[in-house]
């Protein structure tokens, strides 16, 4: 007999807007800074959320048996494209630096180490997806296709992170996390 499923479907459609918070390094370790960024000109179907496969290591004995099998997730990756594009924007999420002489904005030689945590909200304003820490790996491309836009990439893989509050509660049990999909406050 199928079992009959109920409750309202969960419908994550149109981003509205992506909210990107930095982390700073205090003391050696990374936590939450003030700097936040509201990105609200998504470029349209470009906000993904992508998990690639498990991997399997098997363990074999000396008769070529499997002893054990070793199943890693896949990386997620989070991906969006916004015309968002501003001088904080680029100094603080795409590494660039200012020149302080002619003001030009100079892109990295190498990749910096930027994390964010981000927050995509969806049209109805009931669910975000939260992907709480994220090594940023972004991009700027400049087209003059028939949208003539300057837009960023921002991308980067999902890191785990640990929320527990130690502070609060010495005892508390590890807690990582990734990603969720979270009802807006």
């Amino acid at each position: 007999m199928a079992e009959k499923i109920t409750g309202a479907n969960l419908v994550l459609a149109g981003c509205d807007k992506t909210v990107l918070t930095t982390y700073e390094n205090v003391d050696g370790k990374l936590t939450l800074s003030d700097n936040t960024y509201t990105l609200t000109n998504i470029i349209k179907d470009s906000t993904t959320v992508t998990q690639e496969d498990a991997t399997t290591t098997n363990i074999i004995t000396e008769q070529n048996e499997i002893l054990k099998s070793i199943i890693a997730k896949g990386t997620r990756t989070l991906s969006l494209e916004s015309g968002d594009i501003r001088e904080t924007i680029l100094v603080d999420l795409f590494g660039y630096r200012k020149d302080a002489t002619s003001d030009e904005l100079i892109a990295p030689i190498e990749e910096p180490e930027i994390y964010v945590k981000a927050e995509v909200y969806f049209a109805g304003g009931t669910y975000k997806a939260v992907c709480y820490k994220v090594a940023l790996a972004n991009s700027l491309t400049i087209e003059s296709l028939s949208e003539n836009i300057a837009k960023g990439v921002i991308k980067g893989q999902l890191m785990p992170i640990d929320v527990a509050d130690y502070e609060t509660d010495p005892e508390a049990v590890a807690d990582l996390r990734t990603f969720s999909i979270a009802p807006v406050a």
